[in-house]
């Protein structure tokens, strides 16, 4: 893996390199939290529904553990 120095060289070029990877990332999760969902959805309106309902259990604690990390590491 090779390094680069972010402080030199174009603030485009530097951007492109960072964000290009990150939005392919992104499409690829949306993908497949929207196929997840189709098939949720075939299955039946309840499976749909705890779908919905844990997302935002499951966002908080993802969060809060990111918080503990960050609080830890920041000492």
């Amino acid at each position: 893996m090779t390094s680069y120095d972010l402080t030199q060289g174009s603030l485009i070029e530097h951007v492109k390199r960072i964000a290009i990877p990150a939005s392919v990332g992104y499409l690829f999760n949306t993908l497949y939290n929207v196929v997840d969902t189709f098939y949720a959805g075939k299955l039946s309106t309840d499976a749909l529904a705890g779908m919905t309902i844990s997302f935002p259990i499951f966002f908080y604690c993802y969060r809060f553990i990111i918080w503990i990390r960050k609080w830890r590491y920041s000492a």
